[in-house]
């Protein structure tokens, strides 16, 4: 049976695919299920909301990519532990930080599909860092892909890591 839960956010860049890779490698490690989320933004780019039958046709397209990366992921990694998904309207920093309560990690890649450069995180992974109940594990955007876990995996950021060392971490 598996214990506990890993959140993974994906939105369909690069980054967030390799997020998703690590992260249902540390499920196997950690024997626990896996929380993939997309977060569907609930206005346009200048925050006024969308009628819905726009919102509705977001959550789609945002749910057949969805379904396509996790399919792709699944197949290459080839994990067995429960995974879950959903797609969610909102901001995506405040629904992750929401569900990091309970979570044994966030994983999320340092850049998404938003163009915006913030130091070596994006903004999203830096707010998630900064707010979360539990520890974030941000995957750089420019890194082979995640197919081996080990001490050398590439991690960008660990925050909270000092309360929870990862699971290959030796004391």
């Amino acid at each position: 049976m598996a214990r506990g839960y890993i959140v993974v956010g994906i939105d369909g860049s690069p980054s967030s695919r390799l997020a998703l890779d690590w992260a249902l490698e540390e499920a196997g490690l950690r024997d626990c299920s896996v929380q993939v989320v997309t977060v569907v933004p609930r206005g346009d780019e200048d925050g006024v909301p969308v009628p819905e039958p726009e919102a509705a046709t977001r959550r789609d397209v945002a749910a057949q990519r969805q379904g396509a990366l996790i399919g792709a992921a699944l197949a290459e990694i080839g994990s067995t532990k429960p995974l879950t998904f959903k797609v969610v309207e909102g901001h995506p920093y405040e629904v992750l930080v929401d569900m990091s309560t309970g979570a044994h990690l966030v994983v999320l890649g340092s850049h998404g599909v938003g163009g915006l450069r913030h130091s070596a995180m994006g903004s999203t992974s830096d707010a998630v860092a900064r707010m979360s109940a539990c520890p974030v594990v941000v995957i750089p955007t420019h890194t082979a892909p995640v197919s081996m876990h080990n001490d050398d995996r590439p991690v960008l950021a660990s925050a909270g890591a000092e309360d929870h060392p990862p699971s290959g971490a030796r004391s």
